[in-house]
């Protein structure tokens, strides 16, 4: 409410705002002595809400005019203001105040259109009056209004969620011999306000504090995605930002302009994500709670004709659990990198981020909210190094003026490799010869012979026979290949027609030093040249017949493993690879390496299908016979692919066609899938045809020799038209994935008669529950699934049945382990006869509650139908045209709470147990525990139905994958048979029957080892990685050592030390010591056993009385090895 005071020589006019945070007056002094007069008609606040850092914000607006009468007109030249502010006034918070007239009379504040009247700018804090003196003075006429207008300057540093409060002290001419007021108020019409309006008053609001955590690793490598490299946090002030604004954008920056623009290419990073964060760093995606959901992805880029950009801008990044950014609180972010797998690898690469600007729309002020307000706030940009494998130089070394001839050799190839911010094991280096005289395979000195691979040992760039050291030595044309010093032989692989290809396995370790530009003793710098030699057989022969016979060296695929130490001072490998050149782009010597001197075929044997395969199918049915294949190979190949065709596309994900194939070795050559046969791959992806034409299934192994015996199989999709033509394959091509070509001898695509089989609609009806309300997690409750009536005139035998539940919708993860799913009775081969009915009832309890949310309820469904032998039709959750489709007609919703965190060293809820065989005893596992080498691991998965994709199980062992060894699932056979022969001889085995992964050698030769198991869903969704970790030392060794309870109440229960120890027999001597360095106890004890270990201190034991001690445990095996180990103790 206006609130006005008057007197004959005395006029206020004092107005009152009721707000939480400030107190704004307006007062207008009169001297006793009046000469002129002004009418005070109106005045009213600008805006209510300002970002800091604004410029000309609105704050008041008042209107007066001339009174009627002897003077008509009023001079104005002064205005006189103070500010009460707290916290925020003149100097310190308000930058600039402004006083402006309304040019256009429209009682709207224009700072480009209204007349500027004075301009005043703060250089020191003014706490008490202020006169702004107009730059010209200012006439008022009587009964004409005219507007002013103040506004502020708000300083970058203003303190937000203050209030800014003025007074008008007086107006008057520059003498201050008129102050210009009436005595009376002839304006009747003057506004009022509500004395208890919230929306008063001018709050300074904006981005109040950014902080920046450097998360980058100090090296990324080629490939590695979800590199964390920034942590941030946004705290804002005086107004929410809302999802409803949309206005937000995060811009960052990468100073070495590798934000790839052309999503063909993986030369740069390929994606930048955002993260909200639920934990501050260290970030680590394999622990859920780090981060939440991703905020925004792929970026793009403005600039024409560019394919990198140094700036990527986030905008938008609001999900339906994060739809606003309350004043206040701190909001957390991670922004993570996905590295392309072709990124430039040199001495020079790095990656960087900067957060470079925030800006958003304040839900109240409707203006942005900045960050920075001054460059100086913006952080540091953060880098990390691309490290890897790069190539230097490659050159032809080919003697000159010598002529080659039979049972000769010549050098022909130089090429220097770096390792880059990282040291690098070289693995495999791959040597193409498309030349006329090929590589000699079949031992009959026709071509090369021999190919040996030399390590310029001392650094002399040059090749020395005597001085150098030979890491590969291949015996071309023998079964084996010879191993000298760190070299590894495999079999030379060459074909007819393409280029052919050397691969050379040996270890030579390229240490990467931090100075590259270090030069040792020698004169050679942290590089190393390696030479190539070609050894020549004694009756040579031009390939195809070839007059001239010239032998070609190109350096193609180099592989090797990377080692470094991570942020957490751990060393970690990975796989890498030599960056640009590859066996399809090799690095060819500037002239050709190409040496002047004077062939590998897989038949197909046979590929049939009809009369193998069934006339009629079900909707549903899993592998279906389709083809019996039988290939002759003049050579080993460890990874194949088929590819199959169908010319009517019937290769379909979405189920309405062939959504799965399977690949079996037919191990008894029976021509049927049965429980001796052996599961090699199957996929349910296929190629982006329109209808999709092809199905390639990959890591097929391909014996030399004649053996080779496959069983191709289906499953039809269980949305799949009824009627539908096109259920068959063709073998359409054989390729390798290991580095070699194949050139495959057939008639193809085969077979040339296809099958003719018919879909017929599944039998069982949709199931339903019977009662499809929410349920409430937290506590136990049941579901019945309702099969109706059966109307097929068949009988149904049930085999297999299972609620299922999928976290948060139908496409979810499964996550069915985390429960416990109790049938009231036993199920199994339940008949449902004609017209007959059938309901399975379960309880259901959150007995490992890690999830948390929402989840829905599904059902799982084997069975079987009279008349249609041998077959297994599956009733499950499919990915339909419209996307995911439940098996039951409504699926129940379950609420979840969530009450478990998970850990890395836990293992996941799908694993029943973990336990090691120790000389056939059974030992329960736990994470970090030291083993022995002749130990072997059993991981047992939970039985639940229709949970794991047996095709997409992997395991690996410090990042190498095992080769697989494979159980069908048509029976309970034990019998295991190896999938793969390759160079690595540790395997594992899953058996399908007991739901178990068996892993019989773990013995690596290094002492910390990581075993990661990698599982699918039946959706696809992969599931959390199994992490087992455990060391084998052949000597002593403590690890874990620790006291429980620590503080330990002292007179309470015993006290335990816990330790592992990685030898046995062994000795230990614990001492613990105080403060001042005196042993209060010491105790000599025996362990026979490797493991963990106990040692239990009797709670009589009087020296232990509170305080805080040293403990130190030595062990000692029986060769005399020793160990030690500390840790802290406190008593209390």
């Amino acid at each position: 409410m206006i609130n006005i005071l008057m007197t004959c020589k005395r006029f206020k006019l004092t107005y009152f705002f009721s707000h939480a945070f400030f107190l704004l007056l307006v007062t207008l002094l009169v001297p006793t002595k009046v000469f002129g007069a002004l009418d005070y008609h109106s005045s009213s606040r600008g805006v209510s809400y300002a970002p800091r850092g604004s410029e000309k914000v609105h704050m008041l607006t008042f209107t007066m005019a001339a009174t009627a009468g002897t003077i008509d007109t009023e001079t104005v030249q002064r205005i006189k203001v103070t500010n009460t502010g707290e916290n925020c006034f003149f100097g310190s918070g308000i930058d600039k105040i402004y006083v402006y007239m309304d040019a256009n009379s429209d009682g709207t504040f224009s700072p480009d259109n209204d007349t500027l009247k004075k301009t005043h700018a703060f250089t020191a804090v003014e706490k008490g009056t202020v006169s702004l003196d107009f730059d010209s003075a200012e006439t008022v006429s009587a009964n004409v209004r005219k507007t002013f207008f103040i506004a502020y300057d708000i300083s970058n540093t203003a303190q937000l969620s203050e209030t800014t409060n003025i007074f008008i002290q007086s107006i008057s001419n520059l003498s201050e011999s008129n102050v210009l007021l009436t005595s009376t108020i002839t304006d009747t019409s003057t506004p009022t306000q509500n004395a208890t309006s919230s929306t008063e008053g001018t709050i300074i609001t904006g981005i109040e504090d950014v902080q920046v955590t450097n998360v980058a690793p100090g090296v990324v490598l080629p490939g590695n995605e979800t590199v964390g490299m920034l942590f941030f946090k946004i705290k804002v002030a005086g107004e929410p930002i809302l999802a409803s604004d949309q206005d937000i954008q995060i811009i960052f920056k990468d100073t070495y302009k590798k934000f790839i623009t052309d999503t063909s290419n993986t030369n740069g990073i390929t994606k930048a994500r955002l993260f909200k964060a639920k934990a501050d760093p260290p970030f680590n995606t394999s622990v859920e709670d780090d981060v939440t959901e991703t905020l925004s992805r792929p970026f793009s880029t403005t600039e024409t004709n560019e394919s990198f950009t140094d700036t990527i801008t986030f905008t938008d990044p609001w999900t339906s659990t994060f739809e606003k950014i309350e004043e206040g609180d701190y909001y957390s972010f991670y922004l993570v990198y996905d590295i392309g797998d072709a990124i430039s690898v040199t001495e020079n690469s790095r990656i960087s981020a900067q957060l470079y600007s925030i800006q958003a729309k304040g839900s109240k002020s409707k203006q942005s909210l900045t960050w920075p307000l001054q460059a100086s706030d913006r952080q540091s940009a953060v880098e990390s190094n691309i490290g890897g494998l790069s190539l230097v130089s490659v050159d032809s070394i080919i003697p000159e003026n010598n002529q080659f001839g039979p049972e000769t050799f010549s050098p022909i190839l130089k090429f220097r490799l770096r390792a880059n911010y990282v040291n690098v094991t070289l693995n495999t280096v791959s040597i193409l010869n498309p030349g006329t005289l090929r590589y000699d395979l079949l031992g009959t000195k026709n071509g090369i012979k021999r190919v040996e691979l030399y390590e310029d040992l001392n650094r002399d760039a040059s090749l020395g026979f005597d001085s150098d050291r030979k890491i590969g030595d291949m015996f071309l044309g023998t079964t084996t290949s010879n191993n000298q010093s760190d070299l590894v032989s495999i079999p030379i692989e060459f074909t007819q027609t393409a280029p052919v290809q050397a691969t050379i396995q040996g270890t030579s370790i390229l240490e990467h030093n931090s100075d590259l530009g270090y030069t040792d003793s020698n004169g050679g710098n942290q590089d190393k040249d390696f030479f190539v030699v070609y050894h020549f057989g004694k009756d040579l022969i031009g390939f195809n017949g070839a007059s001239t016979k010239q032998s070609i060296a190109r350096l193609g695929l180099s592989t090797g493993t990377a080692s470094y130490t991570d942020s957490s001072n751990n060393l970690s490998t990975q796989d890498i690879k030599l960056m640009t050149f590859n066996n399809e782009t090799p690095a060819i010597a500037s002239p050709d390496a190409v040496l002047t001197i004077t062939d590998t075929t897989v038949d197909v044997t046979q590929a049939t299908s009809a009369p193998f395969s069934p006339k009629t199918v079900l909707q549903g049915q899993e592998k279906v016979p389709i083809m019996a294949l039988t290939l002759n190979s003049n050579k080993d190949i460890d990874n194949a692919s088929f590819v199959f065709k169908n010319s009517d596309g019937r290769f379909r994900s979405d189920h309405t066609g062939i959504s799965k194939v399977w690949v079996y070795k037919d191990v008894n050559t029976n021509e049927a899938l049965d429980a001796s046969d052996q599961l090699l791959a199957a996929t349910a992806s296929f190629t982006t045809d329109t209808p999709e034409l092809r199905a390639a299934i990959n890591g097929i192994p391909i014996s030399k020799g004649s053996n080779n015996n496959y069983l191709i199989l289906f499953d039809i999709g269980q949305n799949c038209p009824v009627g539908l033509p096109g259920i068959y394959a063709q073998l359409e091509s054989i390729e390798s994935n290991d580095g070699s070509s194949v050139i495959v001898g057939g008639n193809l695509p085969l077979p040339k008669v296809n099958a003719v089989i018919s879909v017929e609609p599944k039998v069982l009806p949709t199931p339903v529950f019977t009662d499809t309300s929410t349920k409430d997690g937290s506590t136990e409750f049941t579901v019945t699934i309702q099969v109706p009536s059966n109307t097929s005139g068949k009988t149904i035998t049930v085999t297999k049945v299972s609620p299922k539940i999928y976290l948060q919708d139908i496409s979810g993860i499964d996550i069915s382990p985390e429960f416990t799913i109790t049938p009231i009775q036993d199920y199994t081969n339940t008949s449902i006869a004609n017209k007959a009915e059938q309901s399975f009832t379960y309880n259901i309890a959150h007995s490992t509650p890690i999830s948390g949310g929402s989840a829905v309820i599904d059902a799982y469904i084997e069975y079987t139908v009279a008349g249609f032998p041998d077959t297994t039709v599956l009733l499950t959750r499919y990915l339909s045209e419209t996307g995911m489709t439940s098996a039951v007609e409504t699926p129940v919703n379950l609420g979840l709470t969530k009450q478990e965190s998970k850990y890395d060293f836990e293992f996941p809820s799908y694993i029943d147990s973990v336990t090691i065989d120790r000389h056939g005893s059974q030992l329960a596992f736990n994470n970090q525990n030291a083993l022995s080498e002749h130990d072997k691991i059993t991981i047992k998965i939970k039985p639940i139905l229709g949970l794991i994709d047996e095709s997409s199980i992997q395991v690996l062992l410090n990042g190498t994958p095992l080769s697989k060894v494979s159980l069908s699932d048509t029976g309970t056979s034990s019998s295991i048979f190896p999938l793969f022969s390759t160079s690595n001889d540790l395997t594992f085995t899953f058996d399908i029957s007991s739901s178990t992964i068996s892993i019989p050698d773990i013995y690596t030769g290094i002492m910390n080892n990581h075993i990661q198991v990698m599982a699918n869903d039946f959706a696809g969704n992969p599931l959390d990685v199994t992490n087992i970790y455990y060391y084998i030392s052949n000597a002593i060794n403590i690890s874990r050592f620790l006291f429980y309870p620590n503080p330990y109440p002292a007179g309470s229960a015993a006290l335990t030390a816990g330790f592992n120890t990685s030898a046995s027999p062994s000795t230990a001597d614990l001492y613990i010591v105080n403060h001042v360095g005196q042993v209060i106890y010491h105790e000599q004890r025996s362990f026979t056993s490797i493991g963990y270990q106990t040692w239990a201190i009797s709670v009589s034991n009087k020296a232990l009385s509170p305080g805080i001690y040293i403990a130190k445990l030595i062990a000692k095996d029986t060769q005399g090895n020793t160990s030690i180990a500390k840790t802290k103790l406190a008593i209390y």
